[in-house]
């Protein structure tokens, strides 16, 4: 599941322009231009700009994220430094190193196990947002494959005699 294709909890950029909403951009760069890191195009992701916070809620349904990383190539500065994080649940589970313009993107892969909550973060590196134009691009989460299926049995003297799933009276 792309997280583009899923509403956010909650999401801010630290984009301060009267013109433009200071939430980050869908599926394209937060410039407008389509999402490019390194010689690769993405249709889907996120474009942001520090500080930037996105928050989605999992409820525990889904476990991994994975993602590529990485300032826009077409950042409008070659100044741009940028570090990712990835919260669960509030606990750090991902931190990059510094990124900037001319580094190579970076895939990751994060367990998100159990977790009911996620949060994006992208800062500017300690040294101002020029040109800090960040992408997390074909970010994607992916369901649990733990299936909660309850069965009811029948036993007749120590055999089982029948097996079907419960009701949902059946089941609490």
């Amino acid at each position: 599941v792309y997280l583009s294709d899923i509403p956010w909890r909650s999401a801010y950029t630290g984009w301060i322009n009267a013109a433009y909403a200071p939430l980050p951009k869908l599926n394209s760069a937060f410039h407008g231009a389509p999402l490019a890191l390194g010689g690769e195009l993405y249709s889907k992701g996120i474009g942001t700009y520090p500080l930037s916070e996105i928050e989605y809620t999992l409820d525990g349904n889904y476990d991994a994220l994975e993602a590529y990383i990485g300032i826009d190539k077409n950042a409008t500065s070659n100044d741009g430094s940028v570090i990712f994080y990835i919260f669960a649940d509030d606990k750090l589970v991902y931190n990059s190193d510094v990124m900037r313009k001319n580094s190579p993107s970076h895939h990751i892969k994060i367990s998100l196990y159990n977790a009911s909550t996620i949060r994006l973060v992208v800062t500017d590196a300690g040294d101002g947002s020029q040109g800090d134009f960040a992408d997390w691009a074909d970010i994607k989460i992916f369901p649990s494959r733990a299936v909660n299926v309850r069965y009811v049995m029948s036993w007749i003297n120590g055999t089982i005699t029948s097996l079907f799933p419960a009701t949902s009276e059946l089941a609490k």
